[in-house]
């Protein structure tokens, strides 16, 4: 039907679960309080605002007039572009599962809730200077990051998510622009190496920034005039202003980067700078746009986007006639369509033709809902067969309509042409953005090819990131390859610096977070022009107030501290949350070694970080699955956390799980594991460990092991791992047992 669920019964089913009735009273109360209602059925009649005592005909008015008003809401309408999913890649643990999926997301690692935290808080200093931890571009990606964080925000699930951009670009025009926040000071070391950096976009200036500041000495060879790559020559100013920009590119003047303009890199003076540099990092952004491969590509009024690009961003604007095709579906491709938008005045017509539908273009959402509203018209399904000139100059593009056919090898349904659907569309230019490749030359480009992950090409410390390795792709990308390759050479030399600092600890107790995730709260409102405001190259989107940012950022739930999601999405209250104390324990081997003789070696660390943790109830849970489907990992936490049973018989019917016994002194819990029966018992100070193989002493407040007694011949072995992870699951436990 078009619509998002709208019942309670679906509500209570997403994260805040039953806790969400509370708000419901609440708004319920205000709303009987505003028409002074009695009761309900004088509600009804009064919220109705009709002269009759007939309740049911008030009802039924009422019933009426909110499904005008749903109709209307466009929060209870499916997205057509992109549904929204927290889901990550990220496994789920056994034990510490937190993690914010903003975080998972984004390509810097940047720490959001810790400086959405701080601008809640109306710390604009310390807020800056997380960001400026990990973004040295935070103004930029305040204007034009694609955002991946907010498509994962926890938010989403309840209302909207935290519009973290807007607050990013808002700490970026105070505090870092006012130079309130500071950049990192940079380490003195000792012999300072020397790395080349090919190519100033921003790929290339973000693994400088970090180098430097980790104190490498840093030379960038740059081709162009300017700094900035991609987003200083084509970006178009509505989007991304020069200021923003350049005040960004400074930050790398302080830290005494060095950087080469109009250096082309060629063959042979590549090798001239590889032999005079500890280090090189290839980061060329992809500049040359894909060419457009049928008849008539090659006429009068067939434009190069990125050439269009750049000289209307330059302001050397030619006439380009009022029917403009753009082909193609990327980032590009709406850049492209939006400027000529602005171009093509009230009268024009602006086009973008794309084989696909619209679910599969890769642009951003953002970018193609602005082209949808701009007035910009989107012909899915639709491709391009020529072009037709008369003397030389484009008059009109031969299409053709397709459909949906098998999956390609990533996983999209191809397009099929449709046989006898050609139809003729006039126009004066036609703009094919259908793609932009790498144009770097070294001689033997076989020796750029990089291993997956690790950005080292076959040449020893020769790294190759950005467009460059991925293809084209996004500003934030490219920023967040920079960074890892940046770690990578710091930690080759042994250099104590860390691109991504441990994230902020925050002062909220599980109350205060409880609190919040059984709450919706809106988001406010975007300042942006009016479609009807745009012919202009005027910002788009204006940066939100104090009092706006503020708000925005109090609607963040802090997911890097608190989860539970799983525990308020189960309809049985399967899923429990129980607090520990974060500790780290020695895990021991012990070995018979003969004569009776038992020697203990350390075999690594098992530590609980995380206050947090989760236990699956065996008899409450049927195994819906609602807790995988809003769990932002990729586990199933019915599956994968410890499943724990509330009685004896219960226990005994299944071969893995967990079952406590709650003596008075003495409590014990017990585990299986594929069949095989272990218990844990407490008794005076220490742990008492045994199961058909073996029986261990273990220390009390370290889980060391005191003395093991191996029970079979065969059985020379022993590991503390299983009675650490017992004691922890008894301690969960215990907050579930009570006296009667």
């Amino acid at each position: 039907c078009g619509f998002s669920p709208i019942t309670v019964c679906s509500d209570i089913l997403k994260p805040g679960g039953y806790g969400l009735f509370g708000q419901y009273v609440e708004e319920l109360r205000q709303r009987f309080d505003d028409c002074a209602a009695r009761n309900i059925d004088d509600f009804i009649i009064k919220r109705s605002k009709e002269r009759t005592d007939d309740v049911q005909k008030c009802a039924l008015i009422n019933l009426n007039r909110y499904a005008d008003k749903v109709l209307d809401n466009k929060r209870y309408r499916k997205n057509h572009i992109h549904e929204p999913s927290i889901k990550t890649s990220r496994p789920l643990g056994f034990f510490d599962c937190i993690h914010a999926p903003c975080v998972d997301t984004c390509p810097t690692s940047q720490d959001i809730p810790g400086y959405i935290y701080y601008t809640s808080q109306g710390n604009l200093s310390k807020a800056g200077d997380i960001i400026l931890q990990t973004n040295p571009f935070p103004y930029t990606m305040g204007l034009i990051c694609d955002h991946l964080c907010q498509t994962k925000c926890t938010r989403i699930n309840y209302d909207q998510p935290v519009m973290i951009r807007e607050i990013k670009r808002y700490v970026a025009e105070t505090a870092i622009l006012n130079e309130v926040s500071k950049i990192p000071k940079p380490q003195q070391m000792e012999n300072r190496k020397e790395v080349a950096i090919i190519g100033a976009g921003p790929s290339g200036l973000s693994c400088a920034y970090f180098l430097a500041i980790a104190g490498f000495s840093v030379s960038i060879y740059e081709a162009k005039l300017r700094s900035g790559g991609m987003a200083s020559s084509v970006i178009p100013v509505f989007r991304l202003t020069d200021r923003a920009l350049q005040n960004d590119v400074k930050r790398l003047e302080e830290l005494g980067v060095k950087v080469y303009h109009q250096y082309e890199v060629n063959e042979s003076n590549f090798q001239l700078i590889k032999k005079q540099s500890d280090y090189v990092y290839i980061a060329v952004g992809a500049q040359r746009s894909a060419k457009l491969n049928i008849d008539g590509s090659r006429a009068r009024g067939v434009v190069d986007p990125l050439v269009f690009l750049e000289e209307v961003k330059r302001g050397r604007v030619e006439e380009y006639g009022n029917r403009i095709a753009i082909i193609g579906g990327g980032n590009t491709a709406m850049d492209a369509a939006r400027t000529a938008y602005r171009m093509v005045g009230n009268m024009g017509k602006v086009y973008i033709v794309y084989r696909r539908t619209i679910k599969q273009m890769p642009a951003d959402i953002e970018e193609i809902r602005a082209a949808q509203d701009e007035g910009i018209e989107v012909m899915e399904l639709t491709a391009p067969e020529r072009i037709n000139t008369h003397n030389n100059r484009v008059v009109s593009i031969t299409c053709s309509r397709m459909r949906l056919g098998a999956k390609d090898v990533d996983g999209r349904e191809r397009p099929e042409k449709i046989p006898n659907t050609e139809f003729e569309l006039e126009v004066d230019v036609v703009i094919p953005a259908i793609g932009q490749e790498f144009a770097f030359d070294i001689g033997n480009n076989e020796e750029l090819k990089s291993s997956a992950g690790d950005y080292e090409t076959q040449m020893p410390n020769v790294f190759i990131g950005g467009d460059a390795l991925r293809g084209a792709s996004t500003a934030i990308n490219a920023i967040g390859d920079g960074r890892k390759v940046a770690q990578i050479i710091i930690d080759r030399e042994g250099v104590n610096y860390n691109t991504v600092p441990e994230n902020v600890r925050k002062p909220m107790n599980y109350n205060w977070h409880y609190g919040k995730r059984v709450r919706k709260v809106q988001a406010v409102k975007l300042p942006e022009l009016s479609p009807s405001a745009r012919k202009n190259f005027n910002l788009v989107v204006s940066t939100l107030s104090e009092d706006d940012v503020i708000e925005e950022a109090n609607r963040c739930l802090l997911c890097d501290e608190f989860c539970s999601v799983c525990t308020t999405v189960c309809p049985n209250m399967a899923n429990y949350t129980y607090l520990v104390n974060p500790a780290s324990y020695t895990i021991q081997n012990a070995v018979a070694r003969g004569n009776n003789k038992v020697t203990v070696e350390k075999e690594g660390v098992f530590a609980i970080a995380q206050t947090y943790q989760i236990l699956n109830i065996g008899n409450f849970c049927n195994e819906c699955g609602n807790c995988t489907t809003f769990c932002p990992s990729s586990g199933d936490p019915y599956r994968d956390k410890p499943r724990v049973f509330l009685t004896q018989s219960s226990f005994d019917a299944v071969n893995d799980g967990y079952f406590m016994i709650n003596g008075e002194n003495e409590p014990q819990i017990l585990c299986k594991k594929s069949g095989q029966l272990s218990k844990l018992s407490r008794i005076g100070e220490n742990y008492i460990f045994s199961n058909e193989d073996v029986e261990a002493e273990l220390y009390g407040d370290s889980l060391k092991i005191k003395n093991v007694n191996f029970k079979k011949e065969n059985v020379s072995e022993f590991t503390n791992r299983q009675a650490v992870e017992m004691s922890i699951i008894m301690q969960g436990l215990q907050q579930l047992v009570f006296d009667d």
